[in-house]
């Protein structure tokens, strides 16, 4: 029960700092076009009170997180989709404790031009939809195995997968910030901010790799752990060690 506890306070920790960063970008915008009530006096501390106030601001800031969070990963959804397809791991059929993976069927060809191709027998194949859904479905099962096979490991995976959240967030928010610059016609700082950016889009690109590639490795150190206990616990002639 600690354990989830604390799980649960990291993770709303995480989208409330997401969600503050994006309301930040979000006032920036409202400078921008003029909107925000700077004429009213707001008083909403005699109001609500400090404590009040205080538990408003935490939850705004978590709502926004946990939406802006959604929206980021839309924008980077095509690009997991074009680094799963070309993890050689996602593309096995793994059989866990006798339980094989789902692996469905795309329901429309979704993106087929942007996932690119690869070499089958010296001849160019597309990849397709169904190849898609089939990579998506074993990396998840892949990480869920992880999760409940090897603590050490899964944290490994969830530590990256933090990381990608908040910096999908920071490059969200930066979007909003270079609409604000656009409209207040700063177009110097729209240009450096450009840069900046690029520079988190780099950033976010690079830990969608690392993601892919931890799960990955993790599954196939979960593996070897799982054959190595097997091993012990059986004995070099395959029969129970008492």
């Amino acid at each position: 029960m600690g354990k989830d506890l604390s799980g649960f306070v990291a993770e709303g920790i995480e989208f409330i700092i997401g969600g503050t960063v994006f309301l930040a970008s979000v006032v920036v915008l409202l400078f921008a076009v003029g909107s925000l009530p700077l004429d009213r006096d707001v008083h909403l501390a005699d109001e609500l009170g400090t404590a009040g106030v205080t538990f408003l601001l935490v939850a705004c800031a978590y709502a926004a997180g946990v939406i802006i969070e959604g929206a980021s990963r839309l924008i980077f959804e095509r690009i997991l989709d074009y680094m799963t397809l070309r993890v050689p791991v996602f593309w096995q059929e793994p059989d866990s404790d006798g339980e094989t993976v789902e692996t469905p069927r795309a329901d429309q060809d979704r993106g087929r031009w942007f996932l690119g191709s690869h070499d089958v027998g010296g001849e160019t194949v597309a990849y397709t939809a169904d190849d898609l859904a089939r990579c998506v479905a074993v990396r998840e099962f892949q990480r869920t195995h992880v999760m409940g096979a090897h603590s050490t490991l899964s944290a490994e995976i969830g530590a990256q997968l933090k990381r990608l959240r908040l910096e999908r967030i920071a490059f969200a928010s930066g979007l909003v910030v270079l609409l604000a610059l656009l409209i207040s016609h700063a177009w110097w700082a729209s240009l450096a901010w450009l840069g900046v950016l690029a520079v988190l889009g780099l950033l976010v690109f690079q830990r969608l790799q690392r993601y892919c590639a931890t799960i990955a490795r993790a599954y196939v150190a979960t593996e070897a752990l799982s054959k190595d206990d097997a091993v012990r616990s059986t004995g070099p002639a395959g029969e129970a060690v008492a």
